[in-house]
This record gives C-alpha cells, sequence and structure tokens, in this order.
C-alpha cells in the first residue's frame, strides 16, 4: 500500500500539486517508516514549497535511518539520498 501512495506522491508532484504530493508522501511514510527514497522524496516537495525547515526535519530521518540500519546496501543508498537532500537545502 506505501508503493501506492509514493507513487501518487510522484505524480503529484511531477504535476507541481506539491500539497497533494507531500500528503501522500507522508502516507506513505505512515505505512512503511523506513522508505528512505519516500523521506527523501518529501524532503524535495518541501524545499519546492519553500519549507527548508521540514525538508531538513526529513535529511535527518534519511540520516538515522542510515545508522541504524543493518544492510550495507541500504545504508549506503540513505546516505547518498541524505548527502543529496542536504545538498539542495543549502542550495
Amino acid at each position: 500500500m506505501a508503493w501506492r501512495k509514493n507513487l501518487w506522491g510522484i505524480v503529484y508532484l511531477a504535476t507541481r500539486r506539491y500539497e497533494k504530493a507531500a500528503e501522500h508522501f507522508q502516507q506513505a511514510i505512515r505505512i512503511q517508516p523506513d522508505a528512505g527514497f519516500v523521506h527523501y522524496k518529501l524532503g524535495c516537495t518541501y524545499l519546492l514549497v519553500g519549507d527548508k525547515e521540514a525538508a531538513l526535519v526529513e535529511q535527518k530521518k534519511l540520516e538515522d535511518l542510515m545508522i541504524r540500519t543493518e544492510d550495507d546496501s541500504l545504508r549506503g543508498s540513505y546516505r547518498s539520498k541524505a548527502e543529496e537532500l542536504l545538498r539542495k537545502i543549502q542550495q
């Protein structure tokens, strides 16, 4: 079910309906809190509406996921997305 919410979030993001995108990403995270890609997309959505503080919260969640996971592949993915989001926030 989380993948559906994420997919709708991506659709809304692509059509610049940022509020609806954020709602769907938030719902996906409630269903699957460890979905790093969704945290990244939600953070990007927050940046698009000018909310750097909320984007930073999502970046911190990615860092937390990176620390807590035992899967090396996921850790690398979380690290990459956390660093990318932080660069976008700092621009």
